[in-house]
């Protein structure tokens, strides 16, 4: 080919095709893309934001978070207090019911700012707790350290309980003395 022909082909045909082409083919895939996630928000709102949620989650975008659940709740889906006994790894939804009907309620999940993947399995993996020294004996000392547990603290998981990271630290200290004295440290009489 001729260098004039390809240069004139160049000008009239490719430049103007990569003008719109490109931008053309991705706007349509981005417009498509809304459309979806629009509907899914307007039809599926419960399900939509639990799934934004978790995605959220898995990548620690803490202030992401914060957006959605204030998002969350304006469009009325309740979200319940931090629980230590009720929280798992991800959010969850449950239904409820109350005087005016089922309520779905968002749990939302132990992960926070500061607390490790280790320390989240080993306290689901342990749950129940009756109470902070049931906590303190359950939990393994190498996976919930004092700086998780701070972390939990910080984020309200232990709403109502004074003073936890010293009784923290006390319950475990004393459950480390139990365990070298064994059974010949043990006294029936007090």
């Amino acid at each position: 080919i001729k260098e004039k022909i390809a240069d004139d082909y160049w000008e009239k045909f490719i430049m103007p095709f990569a003008a719109y082409g490109f931008n053309k083919s991705h706007s349509f895939c981005y417009g498509l893309l809304s459309y979806q996630t629009a509907y899914l928000k307007a039809n599926f709102p419960h399900e939509f934001m639990l799934s934004y949620l978790n995605v959220e989650l898995g990548q620690k975008k803490w202030e992401r978070i914060e957006i959605l659940e204030k998002e969350c709740q304006r469009m009325g889906i309740k979200i319940s207090s931090r629980n230590i006994n009720v929280s798992k790894e991800e959010y969850s939804m449950r239904m409820k019911r109350d005087l005016s009907g089922e309520i779905c309620l968002f749990v939302p999940p132990l992960y926070c700012k500061g607390i490790t993947a280790e320390a989240v399995y080993d306290i689901c993996r342990n749950q129940p707790f009756k109470d902070l020294k049931d906590f303190a004996f359950k939990t393994s000392k190498s996976s919930v350290d004092i700086e998780s547990l701070q972390a939990l603290v910080d984020n309200g998981y232990f709403p109502g309980v004074e003073d936890v990271v010293s009784k923290f630290e006390n319950y475990r200290e004393y459950f480390i003395k139990s365990k070298k004295r064994g059974v010949s440290g043990l006294d029936l009489f007090g």
